[in-house]
C-alpha cells in the first residue's frame, strides 16, 4: 500500500556548558538554539520507503562567532529486504554561516559545509540459529567531509559501527 506523510516540527533549547580544565571557554557556546523542520516521507509499498526534510536553525551562543544560522536537507531510504532484513540509508547537507568571527582563530566570518551519508544494514541473528531469534545484529557505516572557509574547521571522517540488540 503506498502512502504519503507530511510533517512539520519546531523545537526550542538552551544550551548550558559547564567550563572544565580542559575547555576553560565552554560558557562561551552557551545560548538559545530554535530550529523548524518541514518534510515529507512515502512508502511505496511493504518494502520501500523514502523521505525528505528541510531543518533551519538559529544557534545563540554567549559570544556571537560560536552562533551560527544552518539550512539542512536531508534525503532518506528504509528498505525491507525480506526475512527480517534491511538497509536504511540516509544523506544530510549542512551549511551553517557563522554570525561573527573568531578574533582568536582569523578575522574571516566563518562559513561551514558538510555532508553526511550513512547506510545501516540490519541482519536478524534467528537466520542463524533459532536460539539468537531474539538478537539483532546491525552494521553501519557513515562518511563525513566537512569544508570551510577557515582550515582549521575542515575535516574528514570515516565512521564504522556495529551493535547487537536484545527485544
Amino acid at each position: 500500500t503506498s502512502r504519503t506523510d507530511l510533517f512539520v516540527e519546531a523545537a526550542h533549547s538552551y544550551l548550558d556548558y559547564g567550563r572544565t580544565s580542559d575547555f576553560p571557554t565552554a560558557e562561551e557556546r552557551e545560548g538559545v538554539t530554535v530550529e523548524g523542520t518541514a518534510g515529507a516521507g512515502h512508502r511505496f509499498g511493504p518494502a520501500h520507503a523514502v523521505f525528505g526534510r528541510v531543518t533551519v536553525a538559529g544557534v545563540g551562543a554567549a559570544r556571537s562567532y560560536n552562533g551560527y544560522r544552518r539550512y539542512s536537507p536531508t534525503v532518506g531510504h528504509a528498505w525491507l529486504l525480506g526475512r527480517g532484513l534491511f538497509l536504511l540509508s540516509a544523506v544530510t547537507m549542512n551549511a551553517d554561516f557563522y554570525y561573527d568571527s573568531d578574533p582568536f582563530v582569523d578575522p574571516r566570518v566563518r562559513k561551514d559545509a558538510s555532508f553526511r551519508a550513512r547506510s545501516t544494514l540490519g541482519v536478524p541473528l534467528g537466520l542463524a540459529h533459532k536460539s539468537l531469534a531474539d538478537l539483532l545484529f546491525t552494521f553501519t557505516y557513515e562518511y563525513f567531509q566537512g569544508l570551510s572557509n577557515i582550515m582549521n574547521y575542515a575535516s574528514t571522517n570515516n565512521k564504522v559501527s556495529s551493535s547487537i540488540t536484545y527485544r
